[in-house]
């Protein structure tokens, strides 16, 4: 090097496969004859980001029934290396269906660690007995998790006991029918 010029000098580092996210120092020199210069450089692993969204038993269906609220519990699992931070979790459910968290952001979600999100479901008043198909994300900045749930509607019990109701007085008017008029 000419005396009063300046060179970029590129340095490797690899870091080991498992290694925590952190700050670590490293001494580079540079050595031409007599002459030794050091300097320390400060390198940061922020680690990897990566969530895996599931429920508890793994099962991607749910029931739920016209006019009530079902809850639907979901395993957010942090699968890096990074701590998550604002964990946003959303549902898009079919229309005027409504999808609620009780707790929508997740504040943090260590490595390797797993949070429950509960969702509450109410079906349409005019939903149809059948399968309905509702997706569920956890979203961060730096990762995504999703899942479909398999969504059963079944009907109102109301109109069970309407049914019940009126074969029950049925038999009660033939009864009165026969009592009343006999054999003639």
């Amino acid at each position: 090097m000419a005396a009063g010029t300046s060179e970029t000098v590129t340095v490797e580092a690899t870091s080991p496969q498992q290694v925590e996210s952190a700050q670590y120092p490293i001494n580079v020199q540079a050595t031409a004859g007599d002459t030794e210069v050091s300097a320390e450089v400060i390198v940061e692993i922020v680690g990897s980001f990566s969530l895996d969204l599931s429920t508890p038993d793994q099962r991607l269906n749910a029931e739920v029934t016209v006019g009530d609220a079902s809850t639907v519990d979901l395993v957010v699992t942090n699968t890096g290396k990074a701590p998550l931070q604002g964990v946003e979790m959303s549902a898009t459910p079919p229309s005027d269906w409504e999808v609620n968290f009780e707790q929508p952001t997740i504040a943090q979600i260590p490595p390797g660690e797993s949070v429950v999100a509960t969702a509450t479901i109410a079906p349409s008043d005019e939903a149809v007995a059948g399968d309905y198909i509702i997706g569920f994300t956890a979203t961060h900045a730096e990762a995504e998790g999703q899942i479909d749930v398999r969504t059963t509607v079944n009907p109102s019990t109301l109109w069970g006991l309407v049914g019940i109701g009126l074969i029950a007085l049925t038999l009660a008017g033939l009864a009165w029918v026969f009592r009343r008029f006999g054999r003639r």
